[in-house]
């Protein structure tokens, strides 16, 4: 509680010199609200008045005052917030003006005075921060009687608003230091992100909460201590006594174990003046992200695109082959039916029969055996069918898409989706239709980087419900289109309009959706670009 000074013994009026001396007495001693209290209590007291309040400005709204010492009736009273619009506070705390009504102030503001219980006079000094910039608060004496002018002088209100001004500005900075302070706090003590600093040699000098939370220890058990990274990694401490220079950073990631097991972490490393050491040495202040999920996420990434490729891979040799064996199978069959001729011909004449049948012999073995060859091959390709199960396809078109997009973007093409909520599940093997997928955008990108184009190349991968016929997906391009020349032979195996190309990438898709039960085709699009459209059979309850 306050300490009012001791009440004066004489009821002369004391001159304005000795008002100025007296409250200067009575609040040197304290800080703070007691500095107000005391304040405002002995302006009450030397003045002889009935009311004195000291004001602090609010933010908002900008014309509301809350007071930080009320005198009032012969003692303190709770603190206030008010408006100033309409009251004699307005020109001094709106208008920064020292105002001084020594009588008749119920003609000036006759609400304002009624609502006081008939106020006849009013001193209004107003209260500036530093370097007199700005109003802070205010100083406002009233009384239901009027005042002596001659008591009033305004350079002595002023100097005493200067040190109220001085110490009301003083607890403002602490309280936005300390506002700042816990705002950091929080900061700190709930980000996920973790901090340490280490003196040069890596010793730690701090580790935030969240760092202290993942391993499951007491910072003051940590500090001291080697960082942990350092400690695992010695090729590390190299790297970490390069840091000391101002502007040195380093940027690495290393394994920890924290109490939820192995977790990978992303550090950013950079060195800072350290003063508590001589000789220009550095802190390293280092801010570490876990990126397990994300590195798993990426390497799930990678084994899928392995999957795809070595499916792909697969598929293209298997696709060859098929193609080799159609192609290879018609010729075999001549030579075969020709020996065969050959062989009864040469039956009815006995001269040379036991050299050519010998020879014709040889060939037929020689064809039967290249045939078995085929055969084999063909039973092999075959064989390899992918399994087939109920699959999300909304699921499986987002992540060929996902995969899709660092392609695209480095093709300078936009991957755009049209992909309705609405799809069915369909029976499929999902890596292969995701192959297929990648394929006709891949084949689209190249398309429209060999041509010129007007505007970004775009690519767009829509998909429709079709209810019972089950469901269509298209592959759009802005690109040049199919070539006439190509229309008829364009899933032919070995077609292609690729200099470097086998033509067997899109033999493959139809027939990966034909194995499907489905249909791939190919048009021309109205606006410009193709079009290659995949049908796919609903999931049949059984």
């Amino acid at each position: 509680m306050t300490q009012m000074p001791e009440p004066l013994v004489s009821d002369e009026p004391v001159s304005p010199e000795r008002l100025l001396q007296l409250v200067n007495e009575a609040t040197a001693p304290v800080t703070g609200d007691d500095f107000f209290r005391s304040l405002v209590g002995r302006l009450a007291e030397l003045l002889g008045v009935d009311s004195v309040l000291l004001t602090e400005c609010q933010q908002q709204p900008s014309t509301w005052v809350r007071t930080r010492a009320y005198w009032h009736g012969g003692g303190f009273i709770e603190d206030i917030s008010f408006d100033v619009i309409g009251t004699p506070c307005e020109d001094v705390v709106d208008g920064g003006r020292f105002c001084f009504y020594p009588r008749g102030l119920h003609e000036v503001f006759p609400e304002w005075s009624a609502e006081e219980g008939g106020v006849e006079s009013f001193i209004g000094i107003p209260v500036y921060g530093k370097d007199n910039q700005g109003v802070i608060g205010h100083i406002a004496i009233f009384d239901h009687a009027p005042m002596e002018e001659e008591r009033v002088v305004e350079s002595v209100f002023r100097i005493i608003a200067a040190r109220a001004g001085a110490e009301l500005q003083r607890l403002q900075i602490e309280a936005a230091l300390r506002a700042s302070e816990e705002k950091y706090r929080l900061l700190v003590e709930n980000q996920s992100d973790m901090i340490v600093k280490t003196d040069p040699t890596g010793n730690l000098l701090f580790a935030s909460p969240s760092f202290c939370r993942a391993l499951g220890v007491r910072e003051e058990d940590l500090v001291g201590t080697l960082f942990p990274p350092l400690a695992a990694c010695p090729e590390l401490q190299q790297q970490w006594a390069a840091l000391s220079s101002a502007t040195r950073e380093a940027c690495f990631e290393a394994a920890l174990q924290s109490v939820d097991g192995e977790r990978i972490v992303a550090w950013t490393a950079r060195a800072v003046p350290l003063e508590r050491f001589a000789g220009g040495c550095f802190a390293v202040v280092a801010s570490g992200r876990d990126v397990t999920d994300q590195r798993q996420a990426e390497n799930a990434a990678r084994m899928h695109l392995q999957e795809l490729a070595q499916v792909s891979r697969r598929g293209s040799m298997g696709e060859m082959a098929s193609a080799l064996a159609h192609e290879l199978n018609q010729p075999l069959t001549s030579i075969v039916s020709y020996a065969q001729a050959c062989r009864r011909l040469l039956q009815r004449d006995d001269d040379v029969r036991t050299q050519v049948l010998e020879g014709v012999d040889r060939i037929l073995a020689t064809a039967d055996r290249a045939t078995g060859i085929v055969r084999s091959l063909r039973q092999y390709v075959k064989q390899r069918k992918g399994e087939q199960v109920s699959r999300d396809l909304r699921a499986l078109i987002d992540e060929a898409a996902h995969l899709l997009k660092s392609q695209s973007r480095h093709a300078g093409a936009r991957l755009s989706l049209d992909i309705p909520d609405d799809l069915p599940a369909v029976h499929v093997d999902g890596i292969q239709i995701q192959q297929v997928l990648m394929n006709l955008v891949r084949n689209g990108l190249e398309a429209m980087v060999a041509a010129p184009l007007r505007g970004q190349p775009v690519i767009e991968i829509r998909a429709r419900n079709l209810l019972d016929e089950g469901v269509v997906l298209e592959v759009r391009d802005n690109g040049p289109g199919i070539a006439p020349e190509m229309a008829e032979t364009l899933f032919d195996p070995f077609t292609t309009s690729k200099e470097d190309g086998m033509g067997i990438g899109l033999s493959l898709c139809r027939s990966i959706i034909r194995e499907h039960g489905g249909e791939l085709r190919a048009d021309n699009a109205p606006e410009g670009g193709a079009v290659f459209r995949i049908t796919l059979p609903p999931v049949t309850e059984t």
